[in-house]
């Protein structure tokens, strides 16, 4: 059984996504790009779920993180359900901080004035978004 929760994400969320993966694919062709959807915290009880853009640099240094986010996350599914990520994160190894925007400062209850919220300010993760693609904290070759 699905919980309404997730699909109210997917549904406001993963076809705008798909449509600006596209674009980013097209400006971007030698990063992996990709949408996502999945569960976190399945070893806990406070269950999760995540939708977003994945992005991977496939000639990134050893050193240096090789992927970058835009992710939306709830946590808490089963009990009280609240956003708390709403941000472009750069994955492990990103230099100080690794964060690119952040829409939420902290947790706050999951309702459709949030998520209207989030959906208005979505041209501010897509534009941080593709500023770290275009200059990432490392040697890149530009597409």
């Amino acid at each position: 059984m699905s919980n309404p929760l997730i699909t109210e994400l997917e549904r406001r969320f993963l076809s705008k996504f798909r449509a600006v993966v596209d674009e980013l694919r097209r400006e971007f062709p030698s990063i992996r790009i990709t949408t996502f959807s999945h569960s976190v915290g399945s070893a806990t009880s406070y269950q999760g779920h995540s939708v977003g853009i994945a992005c991977l640099f496939l000639h990134a240094p050893p050193d240096h993180a090789d992927n970058i986010a835009l992710s939306i996350d709830v946590m808490h599914l089963t009990s009280e359900p609240k956003l708390n990520e709403a941000s472009v994160c750069w994955g492990a190894g990103a230099g100080p901080g690794g964060l690119e925007a952040d829409l939420i400062d902290s947790p706050i209850p999951f309702s459709t004035a949030a998520l209207d919220q989030v959906e208005a300010e979505l041209p501010v993760l897509y534009r941080a978004l593709s500023s770290a693609l275009r200059d990432p904290p490392f040697p890149h070759a530009a597409a």
